[in-house]
């Protein structure tokens, strides 16, 4: 398939090349032996990556089963990838380095450094109730249900695009959606019933979709890893408070 993207003479650049380029980035050109490589080694992350992101519904599922509550697992789960993610955080750069203005647009009062924070806790509180409906979801169902019914927030993001941008979603793009459900449903049917976890997990996709479309509408106007860790943060300190909040609610129970 040809994903090159068209240059300013003319030619076309594909691959990583042309991701880099688009970032203000470069890379040295490599010869054949080495383009051959870094493709093979860049489909081996990628089905690493896959294996990676598949494996944890059962590592939530055996988790859940073990006594550990949603709102600890997503704690620990985004409270460990916020650590990680501490050398990209915006504090070692500048304001005016935390925002495009080209893409930004104008007419607001918030500094650049402000506008960060409320993007990326908007997509915090998207992603956090993606995961952690996910994992109350899990509950009750399967693994493997979750996982497919999870999916589904890919067909979700064309209706919300839809429904709250307003865009016209061509014919052939619901055909795939409805042929996508279908498949969702046999994949999803294991001679059982549905049950409330299924529906939490729906939630838990329409979640993830919103994530995704506001995404598109925050990614251009702040570098990516900068913005990964405000919302990685925000998760964080969201299931924290749910973790607070619970305590208290069971101090209140056993002190009544």
């Amino acid at each position: 398939a040809d994903h090159g993207w068209q240059n300013g003479s003319g030619g076309r650049e594909f691959g990583g090349e042309a991701l880099l380029r688009q970032s203000g980035l470069t890379m040295a050109r490599l010869s054949p032996d080495s383009e051959a490589a870094s493709y093979a080694s860049g489909l081996l992350l990628l089905n690493l990556v896959a294996m990676l992101w598949g494996s944890q519904h059962a590592i939530q599922k055996d988790a859940i089963s073990h006594g550990i509550t949603p709102p600890v697992l997503n704690f620990l789960r985004f409270g460990i990838a916020a650590v990680l993610f501490l050398p990209w955080g915006p504090w070692w750069r500048s304001d005016s380095s935390l925002l495009d203005t080209s893409a930004a647009g104008s007419g607001t009062a918030l500094s650049s450094n402000q506008k960060l924070w409320f993007s990326g806790f908007e997509l915090g509180i998207y992603q956090f109730l993606g995961f952690l409906l996910q994992t109350l979801g899990m509950q009750w169902t399967s693994a493997i249900r979750a996982a497919f019914l999870l999916y589904l927030n890919v067909k979700f993001v064309p209706i919300l695009t839809m429904l709250f941008l307003r865009r016209q979603i061509s014919h052939r793009t619901w055909v795939s959606v409805g042929l996508a459900l279908l498949g969702t449903t046999l994949l999803c049917y294991d001679g059982s019933p549905p049950n409330i976890g299924d529906l939490i997990c729906v939630g838990a996709a329409l979640a993830s979709a919103g994530f995704i479309v506001r995404l598109e509408t925050f990614a251009p106007q702040f570098p990516s890893m900068v913005l990964t860790e405000c919302t990685l943060i925000s998760v964080t300190l969201l299931a924290g408070l749910v973790i607070c909040f619970q305590s208290g609610i069971q101090r209140t129970s056993e002190g009544a």
